[in-house]
């Protein structure tokens, strides 16, 4: 797999940045474990965190086959400043956190001083929901329009595979699916974020931050219009 280019950016930035400082990262959603597992083998003091029973099984199965077991955390996260991280990573994460203050404060307690932090999320403008692949549905509030969406893509054969749903009808296939999008997803703007991040813990956005190189807040597919596949990246410092 090797490590991804996104990460291996924000890694140069924050060597580039703290030379002297010994580097400790967090993975915050590491799912299953995959990018911890691949910069602990590269060399890097990486932890991962989550909060979902079955990704967190799944994350430290796959550490203890080398022995790292202990480098995935749940949801008994210690709060302590002895974890300094100077690193932390969100992937595809801050879009389901509900109470964002509260995730604010957490990664607050434990990053380093000046530490770095790089949040990769989806923005709401794009054609398809990113987790359901349905086009719109996430621009109508929930009521009987979006539901009626749901279904037309649920009978027509769209929406992730998930293994738990392969023997449900195409309505109870769209009950799920619309109580996932009601539940489980909060769109936010980089703004809003960048902003409670600022108020509920002192970090700054590094792009409004003229000492240090300006980090890009979007990735695009070059060869498709970035309304298919827009990612925001929203890079920040802690006090």
């Amino acid at each position: 797999m090797g490590i991804p280019f996104r990460v291996e950016r924000a890694i140069q930035f924050v060597l580039a940045t703290e030379p002297s400082r010994p580097l400790k990262v967090l993975d915050f959603g590491c799912g299953d474990g995959t990018l911890v597992l691949e910069l602990v083998r590269n060399g890097f003091d990486a932890f991962g965190f989550d909060i979902d029973p079955d990704r967190l099984k799944s994350a430290r199965t796959r550490l203890t086959a080398c022995g790292e077991m202990y480098r995935i955390i749940g949801p008994e996260f210690p709060v302590e400043a002895r974890w300094s991280f100077g690193l932390i990573l969100s992937n595809q994460v801050l879009e389901h956190v509900a109470d964002l203050p509260a995730a604010v404060r957490q990664l607050s307690a434990v990053a380093a001083s000046r530490a770095i932090a790089v949040h990769v999320f989806p923005t709401k403008a794009r054609i398809f929901e990113p987790h359901l692949h349905f086009a719109g549905v996430h621009w109508v509030r929930p009521g009987r329009l979006r539901r009626w969406m749901i279904l037309a893509a649920c009978y027509l054969g769209g929406g992730p595979r998930w293994s738990e749903l392969e023997h449900l009808t195409f309505q109870q296939r769209a009950d799920r699916f619309e109580s996932y999008l009601a539940n489980r997803v909060y769109y936010r703007s980089t703004s809003f974020i960048a902003g409670t991040m600022r108020t509920i813990g002192g970090w700054n956005e590094l792009g409004q931050n003229k000492s240090l190189p300006r980090m890009p807040r979007s990735l695009c597919s070059r060869a498709l219009p970035e309304l298919f596949f827009r990612s925001q990246i929203l890079t920040v410092q802690a006090p």
